[in-house]
């Protein structure tokens, strides 16, 4: 045997190690990272203390809320899955409705809870909860990092128009991998009772998330390693995390007026990604960015000004209609 083929069957066995060792460790990163986690009660990376004042504060105004014996409405999903969700009626009729699209690895109540009191008390809206697919009480093995969960919430949006009728005016609402769901709903024909959306720290594509996130938090940079991921992505969950999670391919076509909120100091998802969202968006548009904020703290690092911003975007697109049939 001459010394060119041994040296080409020397790199093909090391291409394949190669090759097979990039499946192995994505297979590893797809069950950290995609996978329905054993517990999900919160997400951001800002410092311990302020992160356990803000979880107190969601998880006890979520069982406040919960005392209420809010409505559980069910839907299933278009490729099977039974989804669930917490309904709150406002205290007075009316047409209003919020849609709220909780984060990764935390339920709807873990991500939503000091939020109520806003939305249903103060502003006086009905608001529909859901725990997204893989997520609290619905079903689902896998997460597809926004990638199929737009489809579930153009569903949740359809089953409010569909129960309450086609007057109904709703604003979706997401933060962190919620944010990039309700992005791509806004991107894909939502229907016209959508009338605006806020997207709080959202990513502005999965595939780049999943890097830039590795690269600052575990300090690990490497693609092909994410490649892999996607790769196993295709083949178990049925979504391609570079083009169908992939908010800023689809903003340019956005149909709703938008609010984009986000903390500089986030380094998990880094504002830059923000900032590019903004301006691809084919919307109307307005922007929040806080400083001195960390992921998905906005609205506990400057409550009045995040709450201001979004009172502003509801009395513009969302005129209070009121009826005795809700």
């Amino acid at each position: 045997m001459d010394a060119v083929k041994v040296v080409l069957i020397v790199l093909g066995i090391g291409a394949a190690l190669f090759a097979v060792s990039q499946l192995a460790t994505a297979f590893v990163l797809l069950r950290v990272t995609l996978m329905r986690a054993k517990e999900q009660k919160g997400t951001g990376s800002g410092d311990r203390d302020i992160k356990t004042i803000r979880n107190e504060e969601r998880d006890n105004t979520a069982a406040a809320f919960l005392a209420r014996n809010p409505e559980t409405m069910e839907m299933q999903s278009f490729d099977g899955l039974n989804l669930k969700a917490y309904y709150w009626s406002a205290p007075k009729p009316t047409r209003r409705f919020i849609l709220l699209a909780h984060g990764y690895h935390v339920d709807g109540c873990g991500e939503w809870g000091a939020f109520l009191p806003f939305y249903i008390d103060r502003l006086g809206c009905n608001v529909l909860m859901p725990d997204q697919r893989c997520h609290g009480r619905s079903e689902g093995k896998y997460t597809a990092f926004s990638g199929l969960e737009w489809r579930d919430f153009l569903d949740w949006a359809q089953l409010l128009v569909d129960r309450f009728g086609a007057d109904i005016q709703i604003c979706l609402h997401g933060i962190s991998m919620g944010a990039a769901t309700v992005m791509l709903c806004n991107g894909h024909n939502p229907p016209p009772q959508v009338k605006c959306v806020i997207e709080d720290c959202g990513f502005s594509n999965g595939f780049e998330e999943l890097y830039t996130a590795s690269a600052n938090l575990y300090h690990y940079r490497f693609r092909p390693t994410v490649y892999a991921l996607n790769l196993w992505a295709k083949c178990l969950i049925h979504t391609d995390l570079k083009k169908d999670a992939d908010p800023l391919g689809f903003i340019p076509q956005a149909k709703a007026p938008m609010l984009f909120i986000h903390g500089i100091t986030d380094d998990l998802i880094p504002a830059a990604m923000c900032e590019a969202l903004y301006a691809a968006c084919g919307a109307e548009k307005e922007m929040l960015l806080l400083p001195d904020c960390e992921h998905d703290m906005a609205y506990y690092t400057d409550r009045p000004a995040y709450e201001a911003a979004v009172s502003k975007l509801l009395e513009n697109h969302m005129p209070e209609m009121v009826s005795a049939t809700i």
